[in-house]
């Protein structure tokens, strides 16, 4: 019981952190204790083995994972603090169950379900090599959630043979997301939708330079340079500098507060260089909207790309990139033959209001799409959670 204060402080009272549980929050530490009690009695009846999840370097408890025995299944379930969330406690603790049960020779099958819109649980299940069966159809009730009998994805590993502890997972060293079925294509945005909204958004960058390759002329006698001055083409150099820069911070900065603040973020720069190169007084101001204008040209051009990665896994993601790389393609071809149009009938000012409209229907269309990142999912911003993160991407082969 010595430990009923560190489990309601560190996650039985947090409504986030019990949303998709069987329980209620604990509205008071009478309510912990009792849990433990439970807990306890779980253990000593043989019905369910619940252990600790504690921090290795100070003890804190972090979370509780049960193992129910059933015949010759094992059944999880855990619970984790929200601060210790993207962390990998939860995978390294779901892990360590699963090698002990598959070692012993009457355990076959060591499996756990999930609300469907738990995704982050679902992701920790298939890193420890768990892989997704399928979904039971008003399974359990999750009274945070729904007082009704709610969808679950189940997830299962098994063993093979009865030799070792070969189990079914071929996945295991190839960690992939679950596909969202709750936050896509069953919302306020569809598939389809999603992918015209990523297309188009990720489209921006190309739309940034090939659009005003026509005003080039207007540009250089509208500050008075030779009509063949290399000058101009600096308007693109600068745009391309802004938009490598920071390309390594939209990453980290999106798995801290989410794709939808950084996506609209990086309209707002976008927005702010190409309003600022429109009504530039002088050629080194428009140059340093330019340059401002890049900036704000990466963080769609990345999160986009996460986005696709949050909501598309094998075969689907390949068929996503795919549409989206097509349209990329299009936009320099169909961008200049616009800009010419613009100039037909107003001044290369024009030509850059454009793309300050463009992308601001770009950030209303975005309101309809739903944050892609689970909370669970987040990294904080620190150095040892990014390197975590880069260390991941660079040890699986597929990324490399």
């Amino acid at each position: 019981m010595d430990d009923a204060d560190a489990v309601f402080a560190s996650y039985s009272q947090d409504p986030e952190v019990t949303r998709y549980l069987a329980w209620r929050p604990h509205p008071d530490i009478d309510h912990t204790v009792a849990f433990i009690e439970r807990c306890l009695t779980a253990w000593e009846d043989g019905s369910a083995y619940p252990y600790a999840i504690t921090e290795a370097e100070s003890g804190r408890v972090l979370g509780v994972i049960e193992a129910r025995v059933r015949g010759h299944q094992v059944e999880l379930g855990y619970v984790l603090a929200q601060d210790a969330w993207g962390t990998g406690y939860a995978t390294e603790a779901v892990s360590a169950i699963k090698e002990w049960a598959l070692s012993e020779p009457e355990i076959w099958r060591v499996w756990a379900y999930v609300d469907v819109e738990n995704i982050a649980s679902g992701r920790v299940l298939v890193k420890a090599g768990l892989e997704p069966e399928g979904v039971l159809r008003r399974f359990a009730i999750h009274p945070n959630v729904s007082d009704e009998p709610r969808d679950c994805w189940v997830f299962a590993a098994t063993r093979l043979t009865t030799t070792g502890s070969e189990y079914a997972s071929p996945i295991r060293d190839r960690p992939e997301p679950m596909t969202q079925p709750s936050t896509v294509g069953t919302g306020r945005i569809g598939r389809r939708e999603l992918l015209a909204l990523l297309s188009l958004t990720m489209a921006l960058t190309a739309l940034s330079i090939d659009l005003m390759l026509p005003a080039f002329g207007e540009i250089r006698a509208a500050f008075g340079m030779e009509p063949d001055g290399p000058e101009a083409a600096a308007m693109v150099t600068v745009f391309m500098i802004g938009l490598a820069s920071v390309q390594l911070l939209y990453g980290p900065l999106a798995d801290r507060f989410g794709r939808k603040p950084m996506l609209f973020a990086g309209f707002a720069l976008y927005a702010v260089g190409a309003a600022g190169a429109a009504l530039a007084p002088s050629f080194g101001l428009l140059l340093f909207s330019r340059f401002i204008w890049g900036v704000g040209a990466a963080g769609p051009r990345v999160i986009g790309l996460a986005i696709v990665r949050d909501t598309h896994r094998g075969d689907e993601m390949a068929r996503a990139m795919s549409f989206i790389m097509a349209v990329f393609i299009l936009v320099p071809v169909l961008a200049p033959s616009v800009g010419a149009a613009i100039l037909s009938f107003t001044s290369w000012r024009a030509v850059f209001w454009f793309c300050v409209i463009y992308v601001a229907v770009m950030a209303l269309w975005v309101l309809r799409m739903p944050e892609t990142l689970d909370p669970a999912d987040r990294i904080e911003l620190r150095f040892d959670g990014v390197r975590r993160a880069l260390r991941l991407v660079v040890s699986q082969r597929s990324a490399m």
